[in-house]
C-alpha cells in the first residue's frame, strides 16, 4: 500500500543543498525532495521546477510519510549531500550526488539506507518538463520507468517496483536495519541500468574521490578552512566545465521579496562575476579554473566587437538571453511572474569593460605567451571603444531597469580599463596609442573626483546629481581604483555604514530603482566591507563584518545574494556565486593581514 508523503511548498532556501555534474546542477532538500533539475545544462528548460511551481513543477523524492527529524551535511571534502530522516525508532540516510565529471549521460543518483526498527520510506517520481509546460507519459519499461513528452526522455531505474498513476509512479518501501536502495534518474534515451545498487555504488565511491582530490588542492590554510572549502566546492558546482566558465546562480524566479516582481533568471554568464569568481580561485590555488575562465573570456572578446559586447551570455557564449514569463507557474512563494531569461542581456553596463581589462591584467603569463598578440588586438579594440564612449550613461552594475544614468562605479570601471590597458601595452611591448589612452584615462579620473565625489557629503556617490551612497564605491581598492587608506575612500566606507547599514547587513543602494516594492540587504557587500577593514588594518571590524555575514550562511555553508535583516531569510537565486567568492576573498583578506 502506497503511503503518501506531505510534501512542504516551496521550502526556505535554508533548506536546500547543491549537487552538480560540471554541466548542471540540481537542488535539494534537507527532507530529500529534488526540487529543481535542469539536465542538459544550466540554462536549458527543467525536468523538476517544484521550487518554482509547487502544484505542477514536478519533483522525486524518497522520504517518510511520518512526521520526522531531519538534517542534513556534505560528506567531508565533496560535494555529495546526505539527509538523515529519523524517528523515534529508525533512521533513514539519503545520499545525492550527481557523478563528476560528467561522462555523456546526465544522471541524478540516490542511495537510501536505514538504521533500526524496520521503516515505511515512500518514494514519489514527478516529472513535469519545461518548467511544467510539458506532463510527460510514463510508462514502465524492461529495466525501469520512462517518461517521454515534448521530444524529452527522463527514465527512473531502481531497485524496487513503483507503481504508475495519474503522472507519476509511486513505491511504499519497507526498510528493514541495514537496507539499502538505488534510484538513478537518466536523462535521454542512451542509457540502461540494469543494476541500479552496484552502479550507483561504484559511481559514488568515483565521485567521492574526484571532490576530496580537489579540495585537497586548495591552498587556503587559515581559521576558516572548512567554511572557504565550502564555497569553493559550491563555486565548482556552477562553473559549466566543458567552457569553463560561470554562471551567477543555478536557478531562475527566486525573489528578492516574497510574493514580489524582483524575479530573474540568473543561470547565465555575466562577465563581471566571473572576473571575481577567478580572483576567488587564484587566491586559493585554483589556477587552472582561473585560466580556463580567461580562455573562454578571450574568444568571447576575439568574437564580439566591444560595441556588441553584451554583460552576460548564455554558457556556450550565445547571445540568445531574451527575457520572457512563465505565465502559468505559480512563482516561489507566489512571486511572480518567473522569468526566464534576463533582460539585462541587452543592457549597457559600461563598468563590464573595466573588470574585463582587470581580469587580463592579472594574468602576465597568458599575455606573454603564444596566445597574447591575437589577446591583445582584442583588449586594444576594447580600450580604444571605451575611450570614445565613456561619456554615456549607462545602466550600470545594478542594472537598473527603465533609464541609464551617469553612474560613477561605471566611470571609475571605465578609467580602470584604460588604466589597465597602458599598463598591459607597457609590460608587454604591445602597440597601442598611449597618449591618447593617457589623456583620456586621467579626464575619467577627474570625472570620478568631481562629479563623484560629494564635498556635501564627503564621499563618492552613486551617480551624478546626488548624493546617494552606492555600496559598490567598497570595491574600490579591491580592484585597484584607490588606495585602502585613501582619505576620499575612507570617508566614503563611513558614509556607506552611516547611509545603508540595516539591521546590521548593507543594502546596495537606497535609490528608487524603477521597480516596485524593495529588496533585501545585499551579502555580498557585508564580505566586501570585510575585506576592506582588513585591509585598512581594522581586524576587529574585519572580523565582526565577517561574522554578520556568515550568520547568513545555512546550516550547509551555502549563500543567496540577500537576506532579509529582521527575519533571517534567505532572498534571491540560490546559491549565489557573488556571495561565496566573496566570502572567499574575505576570508583570505582577514587571514593575510592576520599573518
Amino acid at each position: 500500500m502506497i503511503r503518501p508523503l506531505t510534501l512542504t511548498p516551496y521550502p526556505d532556501l535554508s533548506q536546500i543543498g547543491i549537487v552538480g555534474d560540471g554541466h548542471t546542477a540540481a537542488l535539494v532538500t534537507d527532507e530529500g525532495v529534488v526540487e529543481w533539475w535542469c539536465p542538459e545544462r544550466f540554462d536549458a528548460p527543467s525536468v523538476f521546477a517544484r521550487l518554482v511551481d509547487a502544484e505542477d513543477g514536478g519533483y522525486f523524492t524518497t522520504g517518510l510519510p511520518v512526521h520526522h527529524k531531519k538534517t542534513a551535511y556534505y560528506e567531508e571534502g565533496t560535494n555529495v549531500m546526505v539527509s538523515v530522516l529519523r524517528t523515534a525508532d529508525a533512521s533513514v540516510r539519503v545520499t545525492t550526488f550527481m557523478p563528476y565529471p560528467r561522462d555523456r549521460t546526465p544522471i541524478l543518483i540516490r542511495l537510501v539506507s536505514s538504521i533500526g526498527l524496520p521503516i515505511d520510506v515512500t518514494a514519489t517520481f514527478a516529472p513535469a518538463f519545461r518548467y511544467g509546460e510539458v506532463r510527460p507519459v510514463l510508462e514502465q519499461e524492461r529495466t525501469g520507468i520512462s517518461a517521454r513528452g515534448g521530444g524529452e526522455a527522463l527514465r527512473l531505474f531502481s531497485t524496487v517496483e513503483m507503481e504508475i498513476g495519474d503522472g507519476r509512479a509511486d513505491a511504499t518501501i519497507r526498510f528493514s536495519g541495514g537496507d539499502v536502495h538505488a534510484f538513478v534518474l537518466a536523462y535521454g534515451d542512451g542509457a540502461d541500468c540494469p543494476d541500479p545498487r552496484g552502479y550507483a555504488e561504484r559511481l559514488l565511491e568515483a565521485t567521492r574521490a574526484y571532490w576530496r582530490e580537489w579540495s585537497g588542492r586548495c591552498t587556503y590554510t587559515g581559521q576558516c578552512r572548512a567554511d572557504v572549502l565550502r564555497s569553493l566546492l559550491s563555486l565548482k558546482l556552477i562553473q559549466y566545465a566543458p567552457a569553463g566558465t560561470f554562471i551567477a546562480a543555478p536557478t531562475l524566479g527566486l525573489p528578492e521579496q516574497p510574493g514580489g516582481m524582483r524575479n530573474w533568471d540568473y543561470r547565465y554568464v555575466w562577465l563581471r562575476d566571473g572576473v571575481f569568481v577567478v580572483m576567488a580561485f587564484e587566491s586559493t590555488g585554483y589556477a587552472e579554473e582561473a585560466d580556463a575562465f580567461r580562455r573562454w573570456l578571450a574568444s568571447l572578446l576575439r568574437r564580439d566587437p566591444p560595441d556588441r559586447l553584451q554583460p552576460l551570455y548564455t554558457v556556450d557564449q550565445g547571445r540568445e538571453v531574451e527575457e520572457r514569463d512563465l505565465e502559468d507557474a505559480e512563482g516561489y512563494r507566489h512571486s511572480r511572474p518567473v522569468h526566464v531569461g534576463n533582460g539585462a542581456g541587452a543592457q549597457f553596463q559600461l563598468d563590464t569593460y573595466g573588470e574585463v581589462m582587470l581580469c587580463f591584467h592579472r594574468a602576465p603569463r597568458l599575455m606573454q605567451g603564444p596566445e597574447g598578440p591575437a589577446i591583445w588586438e582584442a583588449l586594444r579594440r576594447l580600450v580604444d571603444w571605451v575611450c570614445d564612449n565613456w561619456q554615456q550613461p549607462d545602466a550600470g552594475i545594478w542594472e537598473i531597469r527603465g533609464g541609464n544614468y551617469q553612474q560613477i562605479f561605471s566611470k571609475a570601471m571605465a578609467y580602470m580599463a584604460v588604466r589597465r590597458g597602458i599598463e598591459i601595452a607597457a609590460e608587454n611591448g604591445f602597440p597601442a596609442p598611449l597618449e591618447r589612452w593617457e589623456r583620456v584615462r586621467d579626464e575619467i579620473w577627474s570625472f570620478v573626483n568631481t562629479e563623484g565625489y560629494s564635498s556635501e557629503v564627503g564621499a563618492y556617490i552613486q551617480m551624478t546629481e546626488r548624493t546617494d551612497a552606492d555600496v559598490a564605491m567598497l570595491l574600490f581598492p579591491i580592484v585597484g581604483v584607490t588606495d585602502y587608506h585613501h582619505e576620499r575612500f575612507k570617508n566614503t566606507v563611513r558614509y556607506i555604514e552611516d547611509q545603508l547599514d540595516e539591521e546590521g547587513y548593507l543594502q546596495r543602494y537606497i535609490i528608487d530603482d524603477n521597480l516596485p516594492g524593495r529588496e533585501g540587504a545585499f551579502l555580498p557587500a557585508c564580505f566586501w566591507m570585510a575585506t576592506v577593514k582588513a585591509n585598512q588594518g581594522d581586524l576587529d571590524g574585519a572580523r565582526d563584518w565577517y561574522a554578520r555575514a556568515y550568520r547568513a550562511a545555512s546550516p550547509l555553508g551555502l549563500f543567496s545574494e540577500e537576506i532579509d535583516g529582521v527575519g533571517r531569510v534567505m532572498l534571491g537565486n540560490f546559491p549565489q556565486a557573488l556571495t561565496h567568492l566573496s566570502h572567499v576573498l574575505a576570508a583570505w583578506a582577514i587571514e593575510h593581514r592576520h599573518g
